[in-house]
C-alpha cells in the first residue's frame, strides 16, 4: 500500500498542475482569454459528466486489473503534459485536455475501488483516510511547486518535469503491479 499511496501522490501533484499552472500557461503562452479558459477547463467537468459512467462500466467488465487501470489513467496524464512540448500549436491544449480527462477518468475511480477492495474488513475507513492523505499532501506541495518551476525555469521545463514525474507514477505502479502478481493478490486477477 506504501507503493500506491506514493504513486498517487506523484499522480495527484502532477493532476493539480492543470488547475493551478495551466491556466497561465494557457494566458501567457497561448494568450487566450479569461473566457476561453473557462471553456476550456469546464470542457473537463462537462466531458466527465458524459463520459464518466459508462466508460467506467464499460472497463469494469473489461478483463484489466485495477491497478493496470490505474496505470494506464497515469500513462494518459503524463501524455497531456508531453504533447504540450510537440508544437505551439493552440488546438495541442484541447488534445492535452483530453488526454488528461480520460486519464483522471480512468485514475480516480479505480484507485479508490483498489484502496476499498485490498483494506481488511472493518479497516476500510483507515485506508480510505490514507489515499485521502496522499492527495492532502500533494495539494499542500503540488500547487507551489508548479508554479515556483515554472518561475525558475519556464513552463515548457516544467511540463517535461511534470511528464518526468508522471513516469515515476507509471513505474511505481508497475512494480506494485508486478509484487501484486509475484505474490496472487487478489485485485491483479
Amino acid at each position: 500500500m506504501i507503493i500506491f499511496f506514493f504513486a498517487m501522490l506523484v499522480f495527484a501533484v502532477i493532476f493539480f498542475q492543470y488547475f493551478s499552472a495551466m491556466p497561465l500557461y494557457y494566458r501567457d503562452v497561448h494568450l487566450m482569454t479569461k473566457i476561453e479558459i473557462g471553456l476550456l477547463l469546464g470542457a473537463n467537468g462537462f466531458f466527465i459528466f458524459l463520459f464518466e459512467m459508462p466508460l467506467i462500466s464499460w472497463l469494469e467488465k473489461s478483463k484489466y486489473s485495477k491497478v493496470g487501470l490505474i496505470l494506464f489513467g497515469a500513462i494518459l496524464t503524463g501524455l497531456s503534459f508531453l504533447v504540450l512540448n510537440l508544437t505551439t500549436w493552440s488546438g495541442i491544449l484541447i488534445i492535452g485536455m483530453l488526454l488528461m480527462t480520460i486519464g483522471e477518468m480512468i485514475a480516480f475511480p479505480f484507485s479508490n475501488s483498489f484502496v476499498m477492495d485490498l483494506a481488511k474488513k472493518g479497516n476500510q475507513g483507515e485506508y480510505m483516510a490514507m489515499y485521502i492523505m496522499s492527495f492532502s499532501v500533494a495539494s499542500v506541495f503540488g500547487f507551489n511547486a508548479g508554479l515556483q518551476i515554472i518561475s525558475g525555469i519556464g513552463f515548457n521545463n516544467t511540463w517535461t518535469i511534470m511528464t518526468a514525474l508522471a513516469g515515476l507514477c507509471v513505474l511505481l505502479l508497475f512494480i506494485l503491479k508486478v509484487y501484486m502478481k509475484k505474490k496472487k493478490i487478489k485485485n491483479e486477477i
